[in-house]
């Protein structure tokens, strides 16, 4: 599993309790996906017809942004599933170019 860190700096909210509500919030979507990924890929099922590889990255950095406070749970669910995506189109199928003699 790759390490995921989750930043909600002071232009977010001034009050601390506020940040880290938003970051729990994101910590329990990312949780929650990366349990249902792993059980996906343990029973030949994928999630939505994608197939999410977390074993192959190494570190995930969640910038969270002021929206995430009044933002509901489903919505920060389907953020964090349209990342993941976005980052395994980006990222997930690096294969080595062969090297020209």
């Amino acid at each position: 599993m790759p390490l995921a860190a989750f930043v909600a700096g002071k232009k977010v909210h001034n009050k601390a309790c506020k940040r880290n509500k938003a970051k729990r919030r994101f910590r329990e979507a990312y949780r929650l996906l990366r349990t249902s990924i792993k059980a996906a890929s343990n029973s030949a099922e994928a999630l939505n017809d994608d197939k999410l590889n977390l074993r192959q990255w190494y570190a995930l950095v969640w910038v969270i942004q002021d929206k995430a406070l009044g933002a509901e749970f489903k919505d920060i669910m389907s953020t964090v599933h349209s990342c993941l995506q976005r980052a395994n189109q980006k990222f997930g199928s690096r294969r080595a170019s062969p090297k020209a003699p």
